[in-house]
């Protein structure tokens, strides 16, 4: 900007300099007089000096012509052709460059096909290969000519001076087109020539670790570390995430060494990565590290609570007992007592040893302060279990069902909520773009990973499309079918009044009642057995017992990892 303020003024106090020479020329008495042999010409002094460089430009063009000449005369009468080359080079330079400004002018602006005819006539009229190659494939790549494009990349890749831009031209087609083998081959070699680049670094590691190559993709991590285009923290976990993703690549291969060795090496450099200390957790227990993976476990509770930990520490000891569980996740709990996590934690502890009022003191406010689909269903088994009222049950459990999943898998880059962590996102294929965070979805939106609750007895999880619908079918029971259930229990009573057809009611009710599920929680199949003055079940309690037991194993869901 003050550039151009001092060439404003520069270029204004000219123009008034010229302006007042003129004028005083213009007000000066007398004339000019010039004579050559017998003419004499008298002028005034004004026009004596537009004569005076008048002269001086036909001067300049006989000087050109002259030139023009002796060239010509060089070259027709001693056969050199030095002085004309040089006359007619200096013009074609000067309309290459001309033409090698108009077509970066039209790659900047978009226009491919000027660009692409622009480029040509300065290949043609510059002896400049390096640059107008470079222009041409660029421009030829804007205008859609593939072939063309890729012609220039090889020849610059063949140019040592050039060989990078070639390469890197290569690799970005190779990438366009899907080649990964191809792309994959130019971006190590593009890695050789420049190691500290940070495209290069990261198109070589996206590459890696598309095909699974995660040790590869781990030394070009530390490379990229080195070269100081990471912080140290970001470079720690997602070198975590590489390690992680071989340690799952060992396991499943059956190699338990190499996968305990990465499981562990991850957990240590990412506490905060919830899957890589489940993992390590996991597997140092199978390997009789009993301590060693609690302590992992612990560690990792302290940055980053999550379900998938707790049902790693869970399966440290599975033949435990409820109290022996509750007993032994106290330093689990005690790592981070305040977070939701561990509240909802603690909640399912004591619901799966009958311990109604203290799992209702674990949970506290949670299921009205930030209420999710885990909290409500957790709430809902708590009052089944106290014995409460039939609407407040159900009142719980409708909640539940608009409530959001809670934290869940999602990717910082396009949104997409994953089911489990991945180090590449499923959907844009972003690397370690998977966050656990909460998103604003109700719980029918997405499926969930797993239900916290049955992990940590040791059952699986149901299939909660199934579960979700019957949720629905529980909570939102039509007027006809609670009428139907007061009818039964009025007949129930009846019978229970008329002793002699007594014993074939009881056998009608023993038909009648659905027999519990496996997969059902254990939480939900005591609660009724451990409630202090509970009334007898008749079948409209059972159905109901029923339907809230599943419902609050599919809402439990929203807790999965």
């Amino acid at each position: 900007m003050l550039w151009l303020i001092i060439r404003t003024t520069v270029y204004i106090a000219l123009l008034v300099a010229v302006t007042w020479a003129a004028m005083v020329l213009l007000e000066t008495p007398g004339s000019v007089e010039v004579t050559w042999g017998a003419k004499h010409f008298s002028m005034r002094p004004l026009a004596a000096v537009f004569a005076a460089l008048a002269l001086v430009f036909a001067l300049w063009i006989i000087w050109k012509v002259v030139g023009l000449l002796l060239a010509v005369f060089t070259f027709f009468f001693t056969g050199d052709r030095t002085a004309l080359e040089r006359y007619w080079a200096r013009r074609a330079q000067k309309k290459g460059l001309a033409a090698l400004s108009d077509s970066l002018v039209a790659l900047s602006a978009g226009d491919g096909r000027r660009a692409a005819v622009k480029a040509k006539k300065a290949e043609m009229l510059l002896d400049e290969p390096p640059l107008t190659r470079i222009v041409n494939a660029q421009a030829a790549l804007m205008s859609g000519e593939k072939d063309r494009a890729r012609h220039y990349f090889e020849m610059l890749s063949a140019d040592r001076k050039t060989e990078i831009a070639g390469i890197k031209g290569l690799l970005t087609m190779s990438l366009n087109e899907g080649d990964t083998d191809r792309a994959l081959k130019l971006a190590r070699r593009a890695f050789v020539l420049q190691p500290k680049e940070s495209g290069t670094q990261d198109a070589l590691l996206g590459l890696q670790a598309q095909i699974g190559d995660w040790r590869g993709a781990r030394d070009t991590m530390r490379a990229k570390a080195k070269s100081g285009h990471l912080p140290k923290d970001v470079a720690a976990r997602r070198e975590a995430v590489l390690l992680l993703a071989d340690a799952r690549t060992a396991q499943a291969k059956g190699d338990t060494e190499r996968a305990l060795t990465a499981a562990t090496e991850a957990a240590k450099k990412a506490p905060g990565l919830a899957p890589a200390a489940a993992l390590a957790t996991e597997l140092l227990a199978r390997d009789g590290q009993a301590r060693k993976a609690a302590r992992i476990a612990v560690d990792a509770w302290r940055h980053a609570p999550h379900p998938s930990i707790a049902a790693a520490f869970a399966a440290i000891q599975p033949d435990e007992t409820p109290d022996q569980r509750r007993q032994r996740f106290r330093t689990l709990i005690a790592a981070a007592p305040d977070h939701a996590e561990t509240k909802m934690l603690l909640a399912e502890l004591e619901l799966t040893a009958g311990h109604f009022p203290e799992a209702k003191k674990a949970l506290g406010d949670l299921a009205e302060v930030a209420p999710t689909a885990r909290a409500c269903a957790i709430m809902a088994a708590i009052e089944k279990g106290q014995g409460a009222p039939e609407a407040v049950v159900r009142g719980w459990l409708a909640k539940a069902l608009t409530a959001t999943r809670g934290a869940q898998w999602c990717c910082d880059n396009c949104g997409f909520i994953a089911p489990e962590f991945t180090p590449l996102c499923p959907n844009c294929e972003a690397f370690d773009t998977l966050t656990w965070r909460e998103i604003d979805t109700e719980a029918g939106e997405q499926a969930s990973s797993a239900a916290m609750a049955p992990l940590l007895v040791g059952e699986e999880p149901a299939d909660d499309e199934t579960e979700m619908e019957d949720e629905a079918d529980a909570v939102m029971e039509d007027d006809a079918e609670i009428e139907a259930e007061a009818e039964a229990e009025a007949e129930a009573e009846e019978a229970a009044d008329d002793p002699e057809p007594e014993a074939p009611a009881k056998e009608e009710k023993a038909e009648a009642a659905p027999e519990p599920s496996e997969a059902e929680p254990v939480a939900a199949k005591e609660a009724p057995a451990k409630t202090v003055g509970g009334p007898a079940k008749n079948d409209a309690d059972e159905e109901a017992e029923r339907k809230l037991e599943q419902a609050a194993a599919a809402a439990r869901g929203a807790g999965g990892d």
